[in-house]
């Protein structure tokens, strides 16, 4: 926290707007120069800041002004930035009369009034900052489109690189199942839908994304065949939901050990000019916890699925009475659920030993999830032989109306269908991100391309030219919004390019300084929040298993109510 408070303190000590400490350059009238470009032309104070907002103070005030003057220098004035202006201005002047329609009042009053909201006097100054702003625009989207989207790719793969986006697909079962973590209760309904979805999943008769079609209680998902967006580590996902997917590859896919060392490795280093520049492990936690954390995978006996749905309606035993009274807690099916399902570590979900589930071909050996060689141990795993990680997701009411809840109270059932981590034997790490700027990447098919031979996360779902185009500028999005400090970048490309094509631009030093401190502190605190976020929600997770954990002695046995109810089955397999 002290860290924070030093970042904090230095940006906002930076606020030197009244020039106090500025070095006194001067032009002939005696205004205080801040900018000068190679061919003479000069920016005094006042030239910068007459027409700024008084709310803006500081570092940050000289970073906007001096950004202005750059993009003025750079950009020039296009066809396409005049007829922007003139389209606006119109709009502008038609606003006023239409205006002064409505009200009864002159256009000239109107206009005075608009006017004035803009903070300007006259059209000409509105048209000055309209032509500015039009200029940053196209400057800006020209920074991404520079030598073929070269830019752009090479943010891509600094978003590959530093943010880990994973293609995820899933199916959502929700349930009112409460936040407790030993007496959880389902409906009658939930257990049955519970049982059927991963029934359904372990036939294999259906693929994964049709079942999520099917079933799915995410309909923005599952109407796209369970995907989810594209998830990365600034996603704000359910923890149970994004941390069932970060420890299987952190933890159990030996596939993906190198790629996540090399990952930590980078985040903990200097080696990005701009962000994260000592970002956070995949895991940020101690050994002591990530040892913890590996020990805590809850294996799910597929009998226990198949007992919650014949059990779903027992609610009294042999001789009609209520169990317990009509607890609820002592329900089978709720003894069945907080023994077996109410785990908000990662689950997956084992063949076990009942023989109406030997034969099935969805449940396989997986490399550090089966427990074992053994046949009972083998994971449920989707037609593509991805393992099903399992989510008990939700700490609070499925409302979201509580201030703790998430908003989500259910099972997810988690496939990942592009790890950022998992790579081939024969694939360096090198080789695998560039093959993840593969798979993301941003160039629509033509009508004449084979899209069913295409890997890809823009043909990943067929449909028409249109909905490739969409997924393709999601990514697009994705890559320029990943840096909250975008505009910095834009600042220093536009003083590097005034520097080569106007004979050279020099800043006020002490703005200069002022400038140059004000982006450093502004990233590092960035940088800093985001860390201290992930870390904190960590934290968090770990805490909640630790206290299923304490609550585990407390949880109801099935020999506790088999009094209650002689045909109540033993779960056979491994918790």
């Amino acid at each position: 926290m002290k860290k924070r408070i030093l970042l904090l303190s230095m940006v906002g000590g930076l606020t030197l707007v009244g020039c106090s400490g500025i070095s006194q350059i001067t032009d002939d009238q005696g205004n205080q120069v801040i900018v000068t470009l190679g061919d003479g032309t000069t920016y005094t104070a006042n030239d910068l800041f007459d027409n700024y907002s008084s709310s803006e103070t500081g570092a940050s005030q000289y970073f906007e002004a001096v950004y202005d003057v750059l993009v003025r220098a750079v950009q020039p004035i296009t066809n396409t930035i005049e007829q922007t202006v003139s389209n606006n201005l119109d709009d502008f002047v038609q606003s006023a009369r239409s205006a002064a329609s409505t009200n009864g009042t002159s256009y000239s009053q109107e206009l005075s009034d608009a006017l004035e909201e803009q903070g300007v006097e006259s059209l000409d100054e509105l048209e000055e900052i309209y032509i500015l702003d039009a200029q940053k625009e196209e400057f800006e989207q020209d920074y991404y489109d520079a030598n073929e989207k070269q830019n752009l790719y090479s943010l891509l793969k600094e978003y590959i690189e530093y943010y880990a986006p994973y293609h995820i697909r899933h199916i959502l079962v929700e349930s009112s199942a409460g936040t407790s973590l030993n007496r959880g209760t389902l409906s009658e309904q939930d257990a049955r839908d519970l049982s059927s979805a991963v029934r359904l999943l372990a036939e294999g008769n259906l693929s994964f994304g049709e079942i999520a079609l099917q079933v799915s209680d995410d309909s923005s998902s599952a109407s796209k065949y369970g995907e989810t967006s594209i998830m990365d580590t600034t996603t704000t996902f359910v923890n149970e939901f994004k941390y069932a997917v970060y420890q299987y590859d952190a933890l159990y896919n030996a596939n993906a050990t190198d790629a996540v060392t090399a990952y930590n490795a980078r985040q903990t280093g200097e080696s990005s000019q701009y962000v994260m520049k000592s970002g956070s492990p995949l895991i940020p936690l101690s050994e002591e916890d990530t040892t913890y954390l590996e020990e805590s995978i809850n294996r799910i006996p597929y009998q226990a699925f198949v007992n919650l749905g014949n059990m779903a309606n027992i609610t009294t035993n042999e001789n009609g009475m209520n169990v317990m009274d009509g607890n609820e807690s002592y329900y089978p099916r709720n003894i069945l659920f907080n023994l077996y399902l109410n785990d908000h570590a990662l689950n997956v979900i084992t063949r076990g030993t009942e023989a109406s589930v030997q034969d099935s071909t969805r449940f396989e050996h997986v490399d550090g999830l089966s427990a074992s060689e053994n046949k009972a141990d083998d994971i449920l795993c989707d037609e593509n032989h991805n393992p099903i990680l399992v989510a008990r997701g939700g700490s609070g009411d499925s409302s979201g109306d509580s201030e703790t809840s998430s908003g989500y109270q259910g099972m997810f059932f988690i496939v990942i269908q592009k790890s950022p981590f998992e790579k081939t034997a024969d694939q360096t790490v090198d080789q695998l991100i560039d093959s993840m700027m593969k798979y993301y990447t941003m160039e629509t098919p033509t009508a004449t391309d084979d899209v069913s031979q295409m890997d890809n996360y823009v043909t990943f779902i067929k449909g028409t030219e249109s909905d490739y185009a969409t997924r393709a500028n999601d990514i697009e999005k994705l890559v320029k919004g990943f840096d909250s400090h975008m505009s910095f970048r834009f600042y220093e490309t536009a003083l590097a390019d005034a520097q080569e094509s106007k004979g050279g631009v020099t800043i006020n030093e002490n703005i200069s300084e002022l400038i140059d401190a004000y982006i450093s502190a502004a990233r590092d605190t960035a940088s800093y929040d985001a860390q201290e976020t992930y870390q904190n929600s960590w934290d968090e997770y770990v805490r909640l298993l630790k206290l299923q954990d304490q609550l585990e002695s407390t949880l109801i046995s099935e020999e506790q109510i088999k009094q209650f109810d002689s045909d109540y089955q033993t779960i056979g397999g491994n918790n």
